[in-house]
């Protein structure tokens, strides 16, 4: 997959972005997808990751880890 120049100016983010940008597997982001645990958005057969969303999931993450 192509490096987008600008995912953070993206409104939602494919699978593959958003395990570009959290630094994991694709395959890891489908499973936490599954499992309710990251925001999503499906729009026909396209599953699609709010980047605003994500961002504040990462946020909320970090802050807990007291990182």
């Amino acid at each position: 997959m192509k490096n987008p120049p600008e995912i953070s100016a993206r409104l939602n983010l494919s699978v593959d972005e958003t395990a570009l940008a959290l630094g994991i597997s694709s395959r890891l982001v489908r499973y936490m997808l599954a499992r309710k645990e990251l925001p999503v958005v499906r729009i026909g057969r396209r599953v699609l990751i709010p980047s605003d969303a994500l961002a504040d999931w990462n946020r909320r993450r970090t802050e807990a880890a007291g990182l």
